[in-house]
């Protein structure tokens, strides 16, 4: 696991330890974004998604339990599919509840393709995104921002991988890390521009 994400793997507690811990500062991300919004219930639901981005990420690049790359699969489409589902409210007929439904329902059935189907992850989480994005667009100048902060990122992520030009796997400077952290503040970005 985690062998296309440059850093040396170790054997050691945290196989790859500056993936693994730049991972915290999506939790950190959640949270600001839930204590941001605590009266915007369903932003606060968006929040509570990106901590377990967090998570996952961490137990993916730390220990890297068993299921663990499911788990940073699953967190990441159903952060994309609560972002997305936000983005896109309120539809005519939606209740104020439309958007957890969604989310929840995707996130189960999400789970059981992607335990069945390790490299389905990766493209329900690309789909996800790029449907959170489109509806993004119709909300201004911070979404957009949000939206060019995980663009830069995902270049930084790809010229980052194992092999890429931008990869060295011993460093202490990992683009994936990098990833990690644009990633976070787009998060952010993205959750107020939800509210403006």
């Amino acid at each position: 696991m985690g062998a296309t994400d440059c850093e040396a793997l170790r054997d050691a507690l945290l196989t790859q330890p500056v993936n693994a811990l730049s991972s915290l500062v999506l939790v950190v991300a959640g949270v600001v974004i839930v204590h941001r919004h605590a009266k915007d219930r369903m932003v606060m639901l968006f929040g509570g998604t990106v901590v377990l981005v967090g998570i996952g990420s961490f137990l993916f690049h730390g220990p890297q339990l068993a299921g663990s790359r499911q788990l940073h699969d699953l967190a990441n489409f159903t952060a994309a599919v609560a972002l997305g589902t936000l983005a896109w409210a309120p539809r005519p007929g939606w209740g104020q509840q439309t958007p957890l439904r969604i989310t929840v329902v995707s996130a189960v059935l999400a789970s059981a393709v992607m335990f069945s189907w390790e490299e389905a992850g990766q493209w329900l989480v690309a789909g996800a995104a790029l449907v959170a994005a489109v509806g993004l667009m119709r909300r201004g100048r911070n979404a957009i921002w949000g939206i060019a902060l995980f663009g830069v990122g995902a270049v930084v992520l790809t010229l980052g991988r194992t092999g890429g030009p931008l990869c060295d796997p011993g460093s202490v400077w990992q683009p994936h890390a990098a990833w990690h952290l644009l990633a976070a503040v787009g998060f952010v970005v993205l959750a107020d521009a939800l509210t403006d």
